[in-house]
């Protein structure tokens, strides 16, 4: 009980922002491209920001064996934002993830 206290209440790491802020601009995501953009295994992190409420996983409706991560409503009142595409430079980085996606495939 201690270690998941401890876990929830302390402060998100680097790790843990980079990853929250490409699924915040980008999302939602599949892990595996969210993998890919940060060249590490996001698993351990992802668990963290489900279990603060910071983002969600649902089936992609397309592919229904992959999830899709996205962020919560609680997320954005937290950064005091109504939506996605309200996030400060939202369209610049929407533009660079859809450029470096066409770039993967």
């Amino acid at each position: 009980q201690e270690f998941i206290k401890k876990e929830l209440t302390e402060d998100l790491n680097p790790a843990s922002l980079e990853a929250l802020s490409l699924i915040a601009y980008l999302g939602p995501l599949p892990r595996a491209r969210l993998d890919y953009l940060r060249g590490v295994n996001s698993s351990f992190i992802l668990r963290n920001l489900m279990m603060r409420g910071l983002v969600e996983r649902n089936p992609d409706p397309e592919r229904p064996a992959v999830m899709l991560y996205r962020a919560t409503i609680d997320l954005w009142k937290h950064l005091g934002v109504e939506a996605q595409d309200r996030m400060p430079e939202y369209e610049k980085f929407k533009t660079l993830g859809s450029i470096e996606e066409s770039a993967a495939t």
